[in-house]
């Protein structure tokens, strides 16, 4: 490209001139009037000012290159073209320029209150499962030993979910009702502490 012409966006809003930002690329918008008012809808341009016959520029922030451009990886690799050639079809996509247009979601990471809620809950969540089984552990050797003497655990360390089911509760204070150490049905005496 002939640094030596001076451009500018012509999308409103757009500060880019080939001064300010001599890096950017300045894609030539079509003379075909069909192309060219597509362009200058989409940039949100009153066609209007703009003459047919102008030669008007719109800068690379509003192209997605790799895709639109023919030339692209000559000027990857090359670093610069001669002429820019875009693809037939391609329109401007991007107008982050625009304050009305920009995207409401940030690209930024989360929030630090949002991950220390993730993170904590994580945390809980990975201590309870961690208790769970050990407490399970724990229950599975106790009823092995109770078994074979004939005594009798306390309820309050289970909670029933059916009829045969029983897990591990923490620190529960009630009362404490004892089953068999078998976990079946409760045996007529029961105990309570």
């Amino acid at each position: 490209m002939n640094s030596d012409v001076y451009r500018w966006c012509a999308v409103p809003q757009c500060n880019n001139t080939s001064i300010k930002t001599p890096n950017k690329l300045f894609i030539h918008v079509p003379k075909n009037k069909k192309v060219r008012n597509t362009w200058l809808n989409l940039s949100r341009r009153d066609r209007t000012s703009v003459s047919s016959n102008s030669v008007i520029y719109f800068c690379e922030d509003h192209f997605d290159l790799p895709n639109d451009m023919e030339n692209y990886m000559q000027y990857h690799v090359l670093g610069s073209v001669l002429q820019v050639h875009m693809k037939p079809g391609c329109i401007p996509r991007r107008f982050e320029c625009q304050q009305d247009r920009r995207k409401q979601t940030s690209n930024t990471t989360e929030r630090s209150y949002v991950l220390k809620k993730k993170r904590r809950i994580l945390i809980e969540d990975s201590v309870k499962n961690l208790a769970e089984e050990s407490a399970s552990t724990q229950l599975q050797a106790a009823a092995s030993s109770s078994e074979s003497s004939g005594t009798y655990l306390p309820i309050s360390f289970f909670t029933v979910r059916s009829i045969n089911e029983v897990s591990v509760l923490f620190n529960l204070s009630v009362s404490s009702f004892f089953l068999p150490a078998r976990f079946g049905t409760p045996t007529k005496n029961v105990n309570m502490i």
